[in-house]
């Protein structure tokens, strides 16, 4: 087995672990999300970070909320309810 794999079993069971410690959510909830990443510039990330406080959003929700409500991305989720 590659280092690749092994790191992935040990985060697979990390998250289960996890998993356990929130019994409100179902396994295939807590599998089915993915981890997003990005660099921004200082400009952007002033703006996200404002607009996240104002809101009352932790980053990941601010980031839910921009993705579901641009106007570009909303024919993706047309497509794919």
């Amino acid at each position: 087995m590659s280092e690749n794999e092994l790191n992935k079993q040990e985060q697979l069971k990390a998250a289960l672990k996890r998993l356990k410690n929130n019994p409100g959510v179902k396994r295939d909830e807590w599998k089915n999300r993915y981890l997003v990443s990005a660099k921004l510039g200082s400009v952007t990330w002033k703006a996200f970070h404002e607009f996240c406080k104002e809101h009352n959003y932790n980053y990941n929700a601010g980031l839910n909320r921009l993705l579901v409500d641009s106007p570009q991305l909303k024919p993706y989720f047309k497509e794919n309810a």
